[in-house]
């Protein structure tokens, strides 16, 4: 079987029936609902019907329910918003919190200058500033009773987005409890937000504000499954995601990317002959309103399966938005020239490729899988016009119904992932390429070592990394024998768990970093406080304190390098 016939086995009718079912049969998918197990059985349902082992997981999880939320205005004139409540607040009274309303644009640590906030509501920009997660923390920290969040849209828009403000990645642990919010928040249109903005320019506005969620730990459904394969002699597998819950109706995100997830399944299903590798299909849930917590349970929970065996995990998110113009794919460094060779080849031109970091269901960065996940996006014009929403200005809101779907867009994303999907179980030698590791990570600690400006030496043995890649590129291109493709393939994939752990997150290999933590847009998160050691004091305490966290966060680094050149010299001189 050639892959152009797999190609040609893909349907968009076929996929097209699971939006239309979703959409009639579980419109709402939040924990507690009856679609949400109403989808799940369904998914269970397909997955078995197709031949893989199919089932129903079960995990507890931390999870919030927005319930109300209103805003009463009572100066300087009466009248009545509407808003949303958001995920995991601290809940008012039925009688709500009379405050203060001030504006902070995007909620930075500069926007609050002058500003006394405690015991008030701040108006801040969802878009612009730092992260949603970040300026919770900024706000809280300065005393500040309430956020009100501004919807990115068009001026005259009454879009109000439902939105999730935690910040801990997963199930919270005992260490990690206390960066649960300790505020209440909700969010309202672009159009209310200029009204509130303009009467702040005129004078102070005084508001009644009532926000309320149900915060509890409870079970949620996770249908998975599995495609086992007959001639795969490693047990090693593709792990192929797409979150399930979602706000109502939640078409684009993400009952679009349920639906490619199924006919891929279909797909692969009836040609799993020409396969190498299985393929496991997870439906994520605790994506709105547990950040991230199926993911990261089904991570946390089958740790060594994943470890020994998975080859890559290819995320499943937002595809085909109507209105989308730019196919675009984001992968970690390993897996961005093959990628975008195959993007080359399907649309016969450039696409934009970016960095990918610890967005969606990234859940895997810990561990070290190689991941990828693509769309169609807007062009920056569109989204500049929407204040920003990349995503379009329907996400998350009343409007993201069946008709933002693109037929087109939506097809051709899925027949970029059979090729994708094809190539990564069906290829001898998996399709990575550590000297783009090199040259990035090279490049990386030059730029962290000017920001230390000669407060400290980071000296990592980058060349002979960079040199050890180029020879492990160089020999990967002429094995033949299966014992050889073998051994590279295990070390290919001990390279990944040895650099993205190191060189692409701030807590490492077994830990969950924070939603948006702020080292995470550093060159090299793991030394994202070189700069604060250029600023400290020489000699004070905190200058010290500093020196010796980098230094061992150094050793990390090093450790790391070491590691995985030692892995290919193995490899290259057996």
């Amino acid at each position: 079987m050639t892959f152009k016939n797999i190609l040609k086995e893909f349907s968009l009718d076929e996929a097209w029936k699971h939006v239309e079912w979703i959409n009639e049969n579980a419109p709402v998918r939040l924990p507690g609902t009856d679609g949400q197990q109403i989808a799940a059985e369904y998914f269970v349902q397909k997955l078995a019907s197709y031949g893989f082992e199919a089932r129903l997981d079960s995990f507890s999880a931390f999870r919030s329910v927005p319930q109300r939320g209103s805003i009463h205005l009572m100066s300087p004139e009466v009248r009545d918003y509407a808003c949303e409540p958001c995920g995991h607040i601290v809940s008012t009274s039925d009688d709500g919190l009379e405050v203060d309303v001030i504006y902070v644009n995007g909620g930075s640590k500069k926007d609050y200058e002058g500003k006394d906030v405690a015991g008030t509501a701040v108006l801040v920009e969802i878009s612009g500033g730092p992260s949603r997660d970040e300026k919770v923390r900024v706000a809280t920290s300065l005393g500040a009773s309430a956020i009100i969040y501004v919807c990115v849209d068009t001026p005259e828009s009454d879009a109000i987005p439902h939105m999730d403000i935690r910040s801990v990645w997963g199930n919270p642990t005992r260490s990690s409890m206390s960066d649960v919010p300790q505020i209440s928040a909700v969010s309202i249109s672009r159009a209310a937000g200029d009204e509130f903005i303009a009467m702040l320019s005129r004078g102070s506005v005084r508001a009644r504000l009532v926000a309320q969620a149900e915060n509890n730990w409870g079970p949620l459904p996770q249908p998975i499954g599995r495609l086992k394969v007959p001639h795969n002699s490693t047990a090693d597998f593709l792990v192929l995601g797409s979150h399930y819950d979602a706000w109502e109706p939640g078409m684009t995100a993400n009952a679009a990317g349920n639906a490619l997830t199924l006919e891929l399944a279909r797909v692969f299903a009836r040609h799993r002959e020409s396969l190498r590798r299985d393929i496991f299909i997870g439906f994520w849930n605790g994506h709105a309103i547990g950040g991230h917590s199926g993911s990261t349970w089904f991570a946390d929970r089958y740790w060594d399966h994943l470890d020994e065996h998975a080859v890559a995990y290819f995320n499943v998110e937002s595809v085909g938005l109507a209105q989308t113009t730019i196919y675009a794919a984001s992968s970690t460094p390993e897996l961005a020239k093959w990628h975008q060779h195959v993007e080359q080849r399907v649309f016969g031109g450039p696409t934009r490729h970016g960095h990918l970091g610890r967005q969606g269901e990234q859940s895997f960065f810990g561990m070290g899988l190689p991941a990828l996940e693509g769309q169609f996006q807007f062009t920056d014009e569109t989204a500049r016009a929407w204040g920003g929403a990349k995503n379009g200005w329907w996400q998350h809101t009343k409007y993201d119904t069946l008709d933002k779907i693109d037929r087109d867009r939506f097809a051709q994303t899925g027949h970029l992932y059979v090729h994708y999907i094809w190539d990564m179980c069906s290829l001898p030698i998996l399709p990575m390429d550590f000297t783009n590791n090199a040259t990035r990570i090279d490049k990386a600690a030059s730029t962290m070592q000017k920001r230390a400006k000669e407060r400290f030496e980071l000296d990592l043995p980058t060349s002979s990394f960079v040199k050890a890649t180029n020879g492990l590129l160089a020999a990967t291109k002429s094995l033949r024998e299966d014992s050889q493709i073998q051994a590279l393939n295990r070390t290919l994939m001990k390279l990944s768990r040895l650099l993205t752990p190191a060189f692409a997150t701030v807590g490492g290999r077994y830990a969950q970093d924070r939603h948006s933590h702020n080292g995470l847009a550093e060159p090299i998160p793991a030394v994202h406080a070189m700069e604060q050691l250029a600023t400290a004091a020489p000699g004070g305490e905190l200058s010290h304190l500093l020196y010796t966290e980098l230094l061992r966060e150094r050793n990390k680094l090093s450790d790391a390098l070491r590691h995985a050149t030692t892995e290919i010299d193995r490899l290259l001189n057996h």
